[in-house]
């Protein structure tokens, strides 16, 4: 299938590890497809796979070691944002489309239907060249997240009161 053999092309060229944090272990299992890449990766040997489900809090707290990732899901691209990684969101449902937009960030989307190495590689380079100004983007949204939701917390406890 086109989307694993062109994922694989594009992983195994990286300089980087590479780890797969599924997000999901119900059909559809995450590791099916994260297996399947590996296997299509001639040096498959370097990447990982974590194989039982995380509780949320190690699950951010992998995220945030990461450099950079690549999401399908749209909790991946959630836990990116609030850890600061850059990330590539393969985007194959509206919401994660929605989500980008939301955030700002629609240039991180990129179509799951137009996957192709060199898609890959240009989508890849255009968010290095960003870096920075990218991480400091997902810093400011997951601040500004934090600071909305402890206000709604205060201001519902206030209504409480009443």
């Amino acid at each position: 299938h086109k989307f694993i053999l062109e994922t694989a092309r594009f992983l195994e060229k990286q300089p980087y590890n590479i780890l797969f944090i599924p997000m999901s272990f119900l059909p559809p299992d995450d590791r099916r497809i994260s297996f399947e890449v590996i296997g299509n990766m001639k040096n498959g040997h370097r990447a990982g796979l974590v194989l039982t489900p995380l509780p949320a809090q190690d699950c951010l707290d992998l995220v945030s070691a990461l450099d950079f990732s690549i999401t399908m899901r749209l909790h991946a691209a959630i836990f990116s944002t609030i850890a600061g990684i850059p990330f590539i969101d393969i985007t194959h449902h509206s919401k994660n489309k929605s989500y980008l937009q939301t955030i700002d960030l629609p240039e991180l989307s990129l179509d799951y239907y137009e996957i192709s190495i060199r898609v890959l590689d240009d989508k890849f380079a255009e968010i290095n060249n960003q870096y920075q100004r990218i991480k400091e983007k997902l810093l400011l949204c997951a601040n500004n997240n934090k600071t909305q939701l402890y206000e709604t917390i205060t201001n519902a406890h206030l209504l409480q009161g009443r």
